[in-house]
């Protein structure tokens, strides 16, 4: 009775700690629990060039930050010969003599996300000291503005409602020929935020430019632009002049905050930046995994998700192994089918996830049978055993060749998959049986073929599976879980 009860226990224990992590993971790390799903993701490339002027030169840029719909989660700078660090969001670099043409390179990857919690802070970290500078307009432009301004007081009811009418009245509205004569002096996107900020500093509202680029699908040199951030309410908002709605736009990447602007160049002149972005689409799966390796999470950083890529593949295949044993278990200890040995189902249906289903049996009858009789021969021969298996090794190695040249020229490219079949266990697979050929007959032979092969089938089924092969990768935690099914099928009677 102890003994059960430590079983269960234990039975319980995994079940807790295997759900657990996979629940902290889906819920805190944000780890997709069904597998699809494409974001889409930016590298974001800025060009800095400047004329030297031959002393020492420093350059500060201001880095992208995250928003709620964009999230920056790796940057890198390269600069030849230049010295580099990042402080208070700012990437400076700088270089003791530097004469002539010189450029820089900053590279931010960037993909969407939805995360309320995420602002830019960086720009509405106080509140707005003192009074609202004086509108930079001339008379006539401050008389056109003030006419706007008092329309859109009537339609308006707080300060938020009043920057949106405003803006509604000067981008839309024909008032009359003041907003006419207003958007004359408009010549681009960029001149209209000007202008639009200059109406609402005259009228009384605290303003700040946050500038950045509006990112696009494909290959796109980007202009950089500007949202705008108002203090209304008590409280800083963003608010994009262009769509006339507060908060920041999803495809807006804004840049940090610096006193003189995105880019300032201490020796030099005729300075630049040049923007450039890639888009490309990138599984959930993928995304998410490098988050936490960014976020540095232990559950992420102390796993296979650190290896490199090529390690990462072969586990995605061996952590599928503890799902073809808990098929094996459940057939033979609760079915009471009879196999070939324990694991060379498994390994079966591991070669089948290679070759596919049916060409995989197909190249194991062959294969097998072929063995069986070359085995029949050498034991006339009187053999002994380490010499009769090495020559059935042979045998079978010269065989998978056969079969993956005949099978290229016949243009059949699954049969050159072959080659993924542990040759070791299947020259034992025949010695086996052979043995219990000699032993129990043929008949037995037959029997645990048919069972291995059967259990192999439905094992290629369950790891094939999209699903699980995503739960394991991701999670493979809920192996804790298959074990414990295991150890309590081991408490469960055989039916047949």
């Amino acid at each position: 009775m102890e003994k059960k009860f430590q079983s269960y226990f234990i039975i319980l224990f995994l079940c807790i700690l295997g759900l657990s992590a996979t629940i902290y993971k889906v819920v805190s790390l944000d780890f997709p629990l069904f597998p699809g799903g494409q974001a889409v993701s930016w590298t974001v490339e800025s060009k800095i060039t400047f004329d030297a002027d031959g002393e020492e030169a420093k350059v500060t840029y201001a880095k992208p930050i995250s928003t709620s719909h964009l999230r920056v989660i790796s940057t890198h700078a390269v600069s030849s010969g230049y010295g580099y660090e990042e402080k208070d969001g700012q990437g400076i670099w700088t270089k003791r003599q530097a004469d002539g043409k010189q450029s820089l390179y900053f590279q931010a990857i960037v993909h969407q996300q939805e995360d309320e919690d995420a602002t830019i802070n960086s720009f509405f970290a106080s509140k707005p000291k003192g009074s609202v500078r004086t509108a930079r307009l001339d008379s006539s432009q401050k008389a056109a503005a003030s006419e706007i301004i008092g329309f859109a007081k009537q339609r308006s009811t707080d300060e938020r409602s009043l920057v949106t009418q405003m803006v509604k009245v000067f981008r839309t509205e024909t008032l009359s020929d003041s907003v006419a004569y207003l958007r004359k002096s408009i010549s681009s996107e960029q001149a209209t935020v000007d202008l639009a900020k200059e109406i609402l500093i005259l009228a009384g509202i605290h303003v700040k430019e946050i500038k950045g680029v509006f990112l696009s699908k494909g290959r796109e040199k980007e202009k950089i632009r500007s949202i705008l951030g108002v203090f209304v309410d008590d409280k800083w908002a963003p608010f994009d002049v262009i769509s006339g709605e507060f908060g920041v736009p999803a495809n807006f990447l804004p840049f940090g905050n610096t006193s003189d602007g995105v880019l300032v160049v201490e020796g030099g002149n005729n300075s630049k930046v040049e923007v450039t972005s890639v888009s490309d689409g990138r599984s959930a799966q993928s995304l998410t995994t490098y988050h936490a390796q960014v976020d540095k999470d232990i559950l992420v950083d102390f796993s296979i998700y650190s290896l490199p890529a090529e390690q990462q593949k072969t586990f995605k295949l061996l952590l599928l192994m503890p799902i073809g044993a808990l098929v094996v278990v459940f057939f033979r200890n609760i079915v009471g089918l009879k196999t070939s040995g324990t694991f060379m189902p498994i390994l079966i249906a591991l070669t089948f996830l290679q070759t596919t289903l049916t060409v995989g049996l197909a190249l194991f009858v062959i294969v097998v049978g072929i063995g069986l009789l070359l085995r029949s021969y050498l034991t006339h021969l009187n053999l002994l055993l380490v010499p009769r298996i090495s020559a059935v090794l042979i045998v079978v190695t010269l065989i998978f060749a056969m079969i993956s040249i005949l099978g290229f020229k016949l243009g059949m490219e699954n049969s050159l998959a072959v080659t993924f079949f542990p040759m070791i266990i299947v020259s034992w697979t025949i010695e086996r049986m052979s043995v219990l050929w000699d032993e129990s007959g043929a008949k037995e032979v037959f029997v645990q073929t048919f069972g291995s092969l059967f259990v192999a089938s439905i094992a290629y089924f369950m790891m094939s599976s999209v699903l699980i092969k995503h739960l394991t990768f991701l999670f493979p935690e809920l192996l804790l879980v298959v074990l414990a099914v295991i150890l309590l099928l081991g408490q469960l009677r055989v039916i047949a």
